[in-house]
């Protein structure tokens, strides 16, 4: 999947470049509502979007990653779109009760919403959810966390070579891994692991990133197959000993293995990504409002003082934006990973 991923990228980013030339202008400030350059003239005025605040529904309950990231943000989009986010969270059903009330409002660019790309696909192919990957138009994705190997700093086994020996010594099934939940992308990272290596671990699935992560550092598990951005709040109590990524061009991972050149195996990239989407027919129906928006939000994500923050924070590499084409392929292409898994993850 991992290389049908890069070259449908690569296909995306040429057609999108060679039909619209270069990526949209950086200036996002919308039109002076009342003012038009076109007074006078027989030409439409321009579309004023926005006019007013843009609802931004977040499927999870309040206080969460989610939120979270919408709010880091929040202050730099505000600023460059010149309206303000109504930011509601709406938990219930995995996110299926937030979603369907963004679903339930016009596409017209002032309903946005986020998940992470693996969490919304499961909503459709293991919680059965009553919308699917054709229902939305991706607008941009806007980070990128690598699957990692997480173990004690005192675990006896220090690299991914050593942890397989130690499994491989001790009876099947009797080595522990946590992962946050069953229909984390991780999951798919711990069962091709096992395939290819031929090893039998107990996968132990825990109800969300803070009780797996706890389960790490308090032993209860042998090894965290978790995201490492995620993670970074047990980084003094445990080692990475690789990602589940193609190539590690992270200055933050520098000198940590890839899963694969460190086994000699070939498992896909475990990538997870916030994608921040609406319903469907937003972009058709006003491509000058997707540009309007998508350029502010690349600026905000894009913005020093942001950077420097999230830096601060020990997230320095986790921002990395991907335009409607990128988010819309890569959509698609884990669409197609994860349903090959769906059973295992719960369907």
């Amino acid at each position: 999947m991992k290389k049908a991923l890069a070259l449908t990228l690569a296909l995306t980013m040429f057609l999108s470049m060679a039909a619209c030339g270069d990526k949209p202008s950086s200036s996002a400030t919308p039109p002076t509502n009342g003012s038009s350059s076109n007074a006078g003239t027989n030409a439409p005025a321009a579309d004023p979007y926005p006019e007013k605040n843009i609802d931004f529904i977040i499927p999870a309950a309040p206080g969460g990653a989610m939120e979270t990231a919408v709010r880091q943000f929040q202050p730099y989009a505000e600023e460059n779109l010149g309206v303000r986010f109504n930011i509601e969270s709406v938990e219930g059903g995995a996110g299926v009760i937030g979603i369907n009330k963004m679903l339930g409002k016009d596409p017209d660019g002032y309903t946005l919403s986020i998940k992470s790309e693996a969490s919304l696909i499961c909503n459709w192919l293991v919680n059965k959810a009553p919308f699917g990957l054709e229902d939305f138009d991706y607008l941009c994705t806007f980070t990128t966390d690598p699957g990692a190997v997480f173990v004690r700093k005192d675990a006896p086994y220090q690299t991914l070579e050593e942890f397989v020996e130690y499994t491989r010594s001790q009876p099947a099934g009797s080595v522990s891994v946590g992962i946050s939940t069953p229909t984390d992308m991780c999951h798919i990272m711990a069962v091709q692991m096992e395939e290819q290596l031929g090893v039998d671990w107990n996968v132990v699935g825990y109800t969300g990133g803070s009780k797996a992560r706890l389960a790490v550092v308090n032993g209860e598990v042998d090894a965290l197959f978790c995201n490492y951005f995620g993670s970074v709040s047990i980084l003094g109590d445990t080692n990475v000993l690789g990602i589940a990524k193609d190539e590690n061009n992270l200055e933050i991972l520098a000198g940590i293995p890839t899963i694969n050149d460190a086994l000699r195996i070939d498992i896909d990239e475990i990538d997870v990504r916030y994608v921040l989407f609406t319903e469907k027919g937003f972009m058709e129906q006003y491509p000058e409002r997707y540009e309007t928006l998508y350029n502010a939000l690349r600026d905000s994500f894009e913005n020093s003082e942001y950077l420097q923050m999230m830096k601060d924070n020990g997230q320095d590499g986790y921002i990395a934006v991907q335009d409607a084409a990128a988010a819309s392929a890569e959509m698609a292409a884990y669409n197609e990973l994860l349903a090959q898994y769906a059973e295992l993850m719960g369907a």
